[in-house]
């Protein structure tokens, strides 16, 4: 009997991108599963639908029941995350944390005023409560080109390139951070070898919180933003080939489109994340050193040039917030 998978956010970078990492398997499995993707737009819908095996459909997030009535049909919710949270300048206060760790328990004790952690618990929740097996795999500093049918870029790096382009400057923080990072084509390998085990039946003994800590490797932002800096200098868009330093956060903030709150956690992460979980299923990222980023970020550059047509609109209500 065919499975039914449901794919949130399938015309973005990493949703899209694991849709057609489903596509392109040939494991049995996987060739038979019918994937229902939600979207947020009619012409996100329309480009979906032209996929085999793939049902688009609509949803207004801004519609709860209709989320809820969409998501309740489904027996399994793997979840994306935000890694940066479980940095101390994204407000964790633990130090070093294993994907193994009791998670829901320790972000439960900080409260519930962060969104992502208060979205990570109150899915947790529901899922023990609805009979719905839960996974949450937090995002790491994610790059690469996406393969999806609509959004094909990711939000930090493209961002910076963006934004150095419009100020005709790169600039940096004023101090370096070594945040974990991963190639799109890796995080969708970590989706895909979930879903593969759920669909065969096989245990996924990883402890009761289900966290897997997607990082192939930490990098250096200042070597991002060096290597930034000589592409975009290489092809006359900005005046210098080094970084200068922003003049302070909200600024940074406002000219690359982040919510000031969380331009720290988002920009500036470091932290002490140890993945176990993933490398327990067998998970290998192919993109495995800091040298492997930087030789891409050329390609970067390159992306943002040709499909950097798409506004992103990921942080509208947070920003929205902070002018009130």
């Amino acid at each position: 009997m065919p499975h039914n998978v449901l794919v949130t956010g399938a015309a973005g970078y990493i949703g899209g991108s694991v849709v057609a990492d489903i596509l392109s398997r040939t494991d049995e499995s996987l060739k038979e599963i019918n994937v229902f993707a939600a979207a947020r737009s009619q012409d996100q819908v329309d480009k979906i639908s032209k996929l085999e095996r793939v049902h688009a459909f609509l949803v207004d997030l801004q519609d709860k029941p209709a989320v809820e009535y969409a998501i309740a049909k489904y027996e399994i919710d793997i979840q994306s995350s935000v890694a940066s949270m479980f940095t101390e300048e994204g407000g964790w206060p633990f130090g070093k944390v294993k994907d193994s760790d009791p998670l829901i328990d320790r972000q439960r004790e900080l409260g519930l005023d962060n969104p992502v952690r208060k979205t990570n618990i109150v899915l947790a929740d529901e899922g023990k409560a609805q009979g719905v097996e839960t996974f949450n795999i937090p995002i790491q500093l994610t790059y690469g080109r996406g393969t999806g049918e609509c959004r094909k870029l990711s939000v930090n790096i493209p961002a910076l390139i963006r934004t150095s382009i419009k100020l005709k400057t790169v600039h940096k923080f004023d101090r370096d951070s070594t945040p974990g990072n991963v190639h799109i084509s890796d995080l969708t390998d970590l989706y895909i070898l979930i879903l593969s085990k759920i669909l065969k039946e096989e245990p996924i003994a990883v402890g009761t919180d289900r966290y897997f800590f997607s990082i192939a490797h930490r990098i250096s932002w200042w070597k991002i933003m060096d290597k930034i800096a000589e592409g975009l200098y290489a092809r006359g868009l900005v005046g210098e080939p080094t970084p200068k330093i922003w003049p302070n956060y909200d600024v940074a903030a406002d000219a690359l489109g982040f919510p000031r709150k969380f331009i720290r956690p988002m920009c500036m992460p470091n932290g002490d994340l140890e993945p176990a979980n993933g490398a327990g299923l067998g998970w290998r990222p192919k993109q495995d050193s800091e040298q492997k980023c930087l030789d891409q970020i050329e390609q970067e550059i390159k992306d943002v040039e040709e499909l950097d047509t798409v506004r992103m609109g990921l942080f509208d209500t947070l920003i929205a917030e902070q002018k009130q």
